[in-house]
C-alpha cells in the first residue's frame, strides 16, 4: 500500500474539525436536523482538532452499534456514498496534494460502484424503499465546509471528514451485515464492509 504523505496542520482546520465533531454526534439512523455553520475565529490548536475528530468518530461508532432498520440502512448507505462522491469531487478540484487527489479519485470510483450495487440489489429485496435523491442537512453541511475552506486548510479538513464518515459507514455496514433482517441487503453490507475498512486504513495511515 502506497504510504500517504503528511499534511501541515492549520488553525482554521482545527475549528472546522471541532464543528465536524458536533455534527457527527447525531445518530446515523435518524434524519438529522439542519446544522449551523462552522464556528469562526482561530483559537483552537491542532491537538484540539485531533481530539475533536477522535471524539466524533467514537460517538458515531457508539450511535451506530445497534442494527438499523432496513429503510434506515438503505437511506444511510445511499447518503454515505453520495457524500463520498460529492466531497471527493471537491477534493479533486481543491486539494494540493497529488495523493489526496488520487484518493479522491478512488472514492468516486468505489462509492459509485457501491451505489450501483445497492440499486441492483434493491429490486431483489421485496422491500419498497427508494434511496434519497439528495444529501441530508448534516452531510450537506460537511460538503459546504469543504467548499468554504481555504486551499491551505483543505487537505487536512478533507482527511478528517473522511475518517469520521468512513467510521460511520463501517459501523453501518458491519451492524447490518451481522444482523440485518433482509438477507440480500445483509449480504451486500458484508461485501461493502471490507472496502470501507480498506479506505479507513488508508486514511489512518496519513499522518497529520
Amino acid at each position: 500500500m502506497q504510504k500517504m504523505p503528511t499534511f501541515p496542520s492549520k488553525p482554521r482546520v482545527a475549528l472546522a474539525a471541532a464543528a465536524l465533531a458536533l455534527m457527527l454526534t447525531q445518530t446515523a439512523c435518524e434524519e438529522p436536523e439542519p446544522s449551523g455553520a462552522a464556528a469562526s475565529g482561530e483559537t483552537a490548536d491542532n491537538a484540539s482538532a485531533m481530539t475533536a475528530n477522535q471524539s466524533a468518530t467514537e460517538n458515531v461508532a457508539a450511535a451506530t452499534t445497534s442494527t438499523p432498520a432496513t429503510p434506515d440502512y438503505v437511506a444511510n448507505a445511499a447518503l454515505s456514498d453520495m457524500y463520498e462522491i460529492e466531497s471527493s469531487k471537491i477534493a479533486k478540484a481543491k486539494a494540493r496534494s497529488a495523493a489526496i487527489k488520487s484518493f479522491a479519485d478512488q472514492m468516486i470510483a468505489d462509492h459509485s460502484a457501491t451505489t450501483a450495487r445497492l440499486k441492483e440489489t434493491l429490486p431483489k429485496t421485496g422491500v419498497a424503499v427508494t434511496p434519497p435523491a439528495k444529501l441530508d442537512a448534516r452531510r450537506q453541511a460537511l460538503v459546504d465546509q469543504l467548499q468554504a475552506t481555504t486551499p491551505e486548510g483543505f487537505d487536512e479538513l478533507y482527511r478528517q471528514q473522511q475518517i469520521a464518515a468512513h467510521q460511520e459507514a463501517l459501523q453501518l455496514h458491519q451492524s447490518y451485515a451481522r444482523s440485518g433482517d433482509n438477507p440480500a441487503l445483509a449480504q451486500l453490507a458484508g461485501e461493502i464492509t471490507p472496502k470501507v475498512q480498506a479506505h479507513l486504513d488508508m486514511l489512518k495511515g496519513m499522518t497529520p
